[in-house]
Order: structure tokens, then C-alpha cells, then sequence
């Protein structure tokens, strides 16, 4: 019985490793997600004025106030150091198809986690089990109200201690 109960200590360890690394992943995608909402929204807003104030940077701890024109020339990264120029209202579109990306990753890793939690609770539920002591009880050896039984018929019950 020691042996059971410490292989079943093992799994739910490795599987709570598992649940972490997993909830970490899903933290992340959900950074993104709400990343690009931001992203999507200051996109949405930029092309309405020709210019715009901003904080701009000077070095690694100075900024300077400045102005940013052409707010409507967004540059885009299209992956592995490739960046393209694109309006704002193509850079939505980008950002949109970026975000079902997002969106699937989300819902891949939230049931990855579901099953995980489910295959830690049934481990859990099994061992819980597995390691009481079962009783068998005979019909006749124990009384039991409002029931006939025949000798014929045997029943096995467990019972938790």
C-alpha cells in the first residue's frame, strides 16, 4: 500500500508541475491578448489627427517631448527582422489576424489545463480509494433494514473505514 500511495504522490506531483507550466502559458497568452487589444485601440485612433504629442525617447533612461507625424504610416514586423510599411487601417487588419491566432492558442491551452485538472482529480479520487482499507460484508453477516434477500443472492460491499 506504500508503494501505491507514493507512485500516486509522484503522478500529482508531475502533473502540478505540469498545471503550472501550463497556467504560465496561458498567463502569457492572455498578455498578448490584451496587448493587442491596446495595440488595436491606439491603431483605431492614431490616423485621426495628422500629428500627435508624445513622450519621445533620447537614450536609455532620457525622454523628450516631441511630436509624431505621419501617424498614419505604421511599421509593421512581419517576423524574423522583416518590417513593412503599412496604413493603420491595414495594420488593424494585421493585428486582427494575429489576434485569431491568439484566440486559438487561448482555447488550446485552457483545455489542455481542463484535462489536466480532470486527470489530477481522478488520480486523486482513485488513490483516495485505492489506499483505504476495504471491508467485504456478506449479507448475512450483517443486518440490514427493509431489504430481503435470498441465500442465493450475495452482495459484496466496500465500505471506507
Amino acid at each position: 500500500m506504500a508503494d501505491l500511495s507514493s507512485q500516486i504522490n509522484l503522478i500529482t506531483s508531475k502533473l502540478s508541475e505540469q498545471l503550472n507550466t501550463l497556467e504560465q502559458e496561458y498567463q502569457r497568452w492572455s498578455d498578448y491578448k490584451t496587448d493587442y487589444d491596446a495595440l488595436e485601440n491606439q491603431l483605431k485612433t492614431l490616423p485621426d489627427n495628422t500629428t500627435k504629442s508624445a513622450m519621445i525617447p533620447m537614450g536609455k533612461l532620457a525622454f523628450m517631448p516631441g511630436k509624431l507625424i505621419h501617424t498614419n504610416e505604421i511599421l509593421v514586423l512581419l517576423g524574423d527582422q522583416y518590417y513593412a510599411e503599412r496604413s493603420a487601417k491595414q495594420a488593424v487588419e494585421i493585428l486582427g489576424r494575429r489576434r485569431q491566432v491568439v484566440d486559438e492558442n487561448l482555447r488550446l491551452v485552457e483545455a489542455q489545463l481542463n484535462s489536466f485538472k480532470a486527470k489530477k482529480e481522478s488520480i486523486l479520487d482513485a488513490g483516495a480509494l485505492s489506499t483505504s482499507d476495504p471491508q467485504v460484508n456478506e449479507p448475512n453477516d450483517c443486518p440490514v433494514e427493509n431489504q430481503s434477500l435470498s441465500k442465493d443472492a450475495y452482495t459484496i460491499k466496500v465500505l471506507p473505514r
